[in-house]
């Protein structure tokens, strides 16, 4: 009877992996994997006509990619991505802060139908809060096809849309007693009138002159605080310095929070300058992999010549 379970026990168990084992899509040929590295990089799935279905990234890439295929059966997005998967392709990165970079990047210039949160957004916008213009003046809303954000000071928040930037400082004004006739968010009938929020008990009267407009303008400030977005604090393009497990180093080219590539010798560091834009797009996803990677001295910096900016107001 001992031998008996123990065998039972061992079918089960080699049932269930057998069940574990990743279900290769139908479209693909069944080497696929064969050369797939278990090491940091950017995968990406491509459907019939070789549409781009969708780009992810990964500290190990063969593991990740299986995990595709070992779920296909539970969930029905990676069903559907299995049942239009065509083609495979990779490209490995030294370390973690290339595979995120080099994924916004392909998300932004592919559009794979599967990526919805790392697409381009075409309105991106962010409040700024102008000093010269008095404490009386109004956030602006500025957009990054406009300004240029890496460069310029005083500016909170980066959103996909207007709607999202004005939401948000609604909800600010909500939680810090802000006056919506003051930030620009809201009109009044008659000037000498209180706003509704006084009337609510959400306002501290800046609108009437119960409170200093100085006052109104540093609590604003506050309340932007958490939003703040850095400025690049380099004259110009610098090299990120990754170093990889495996021993081998890249640079990445960043200018004004902008990523402009990769390299692993000097050779391809100076075409990518060379090549490099003046005025580089201003991606959000990108200035959060930085600004996160070098709060964390995740990277060293090689400060660099040869490669400027255009700046705009």
């Amino acid at each position: 009877m001992a031998i008996l379970a123990k065998t039972g026990a061992a079918s089960t168990g080699g049932f269930k992996t057998l069940l574990q084992r990743p279900s290769l899509p139908s479209h693909l040929p069944s080497d696929t994997l064969d050369h797939l590295p278990d090491t940091p990089g950017v995968y990406l799935f491509y459907g019939e006509n070789d549409l781009p279905l969708y780009v992810g990234k990964s500290v190990h890439l063969r593991q990740r990619v299986m995990s595709h295929f070992s779920a296909d059966h539970k969930l029905y997005k990676e069903m559907r991505l299995s049942q239009q998967l065509h083609r495979i392709e990779w490209r490995e990165t030294v370390g973690e802060i290339g595979a995120l970079l080099l994924e916004a990047q392909l998300v932004k210039s592919l559009q794979p139908i599967h990526n919805r949160k790392l697409r381009r957004q075409g309105s991106l916008c962010a409040w700024r809060l102008k000093d010269d213009a008095g404490f009386h003046a109004a956030p602006e809303l500025s957009y990054a096809s406009d300004a240029d954000f890496g460069r310029t000071d005083s500016v909170y928040g980066l959103f996909s849309s207007k709607r999202k930037a004005e939401s948000t400082l609604r909800e600010l004004a909500e939680q810090h007693q802000l006056c919506l006739v003051q930030l620009g968010l809201e009109g009044r009938a008659q000037s000498n009138k209180p706003c509704f929020g006084w009337q609510l008990q959400r306002c501290k009267g800046v609108c009437i002159g119960k409170e200093a407009e100085a006052l109104h303008h540093a609590r604003l400030r506050a309340a932007l605080s958490g939003l703040r977005v850095e400025t690049w604090p380099y004259e110009g393009a610098v090299g990120l310095i990754e170093q990889g497990s495996s021993g081998k180093t890249a640079v990445h080219l960043v200018n004004n929070w902008c990523y402009l590539g990769t390299a692993e010798s000097d050779e391809a560091l100076q075409d990518l300058m060379e090549k490099s834009p003046r005025r580089p797009v201003f991606d959000m996803d990108t200035y959060k992999i930085l600004s996160k990677a070098l709060m964390k001295q995740q990277l060293k910096v090689r400060k660099l010549s040869g490669v400027t900016t255009e700046h705009s107001s």
